[in-house]
């Protein structure tokens, strides 16, 4: 555990452009190590050292930092990043937001290809998780809608994503727009940022709401300040 001397000492050496000192003490507020719990800072200290030494520790870490904040299209562009640099935690956890439906609808075998190259690299969670819910017999290897649904309810917000998606696209399920917007909005209320730009995009076409581009601009300002460049373009039309 950290302590006040060690905190004093990681500033004076990030302040100075120590992509390590930046890093560990991005993990110290990320984790209220020794220094109140601080998730901005914890991001302003891991942006310094992946955006200007190119440390890969720090885009994982980073990552992280995003996907405690919700901001999914930021922790996927940090993950990718890593794991694209054969960092065995990014691949896991970048894995993770693709099996589970927390990035949209994607395949399936994407999320377990991550899994299992972390799994050779010895990665001890990736091999658990695989041995436990993609590998046993008795368990389902691609997730269906209905096991989506139950997990939705509970109040899982990528589930929610997935849905709202499902039910747009008519992946697996019969198109239904109302539908589309009852899942979308939920997760939208929980801060997903791809869901608010989703949901701006019924709003603004008219698809399972009245047409209402106020409304729509609404959820593309929330979208946009997390990042969404989608959501950014929207905003930008008259």
């Amino acid at each position: 555990m950290n302590t006040a001397h060690d905190i004093s000492a990681l500033l004076y050496k990030a302040n100075n452009g120590d992509p390590h000192a930046q890093t560990d003490l991005g993990l110290a507020y990320m984790n209220g190590d020794g220094i109140p719990r601080d998730i901005s800072r914890a991001v302003r200290w891991l942006s310094e050292a992946a955006e200007n030494s190119n440390y890969t520790e720090a885009k994982e870490k980073l990552g992280e930092a995003y996907e405690i904040l919700r901001k999914y299209d930021l922790a996927e562009k940090w993950y990718t990043e890593a794991a694209d640099e054969r960092n065995a935690e990014a691949m896991y956890r970048l894995g993770l937001l693709i099996y589970r439906g927390t990035l949209g609808f994607r395949p399936g075998k994407e999320g377990i290809d991550l899994l299992e190259r972390a799994a050779k690299k010895g990665h001890k969670g990736a091999r658990e998780y695989l041995d436990t819910y993609v590998n046993d017999p008795k368990s389902k290897r691609f997730s269906k809608v209905a096991e989506y649904k139950a997990r939705a309810e509970l109040g899982d917000v990528g589930a929610q994503f997935f849905l709202g998606n499902s039910y747009e696209n008519g992946l697996d399920v019969p198109k239904d727009n109302m539908n589309a917007t009852v899942w979308y909005r939920m997760a939208a209320e929980q801060g997903h940022s791809r869901a608010q730009y989703r949901l701006g995009m019924m709003y603004w076409e008219g698809r399972g709401v009245p047409q209402d581009r106020d409304e729509a601009k609404v959820f593309f300002k929330l979208a946009a300040e997390q990042g969404n460049t989608e959501a950014k373009k929207m905003l930008e039309k008259e």
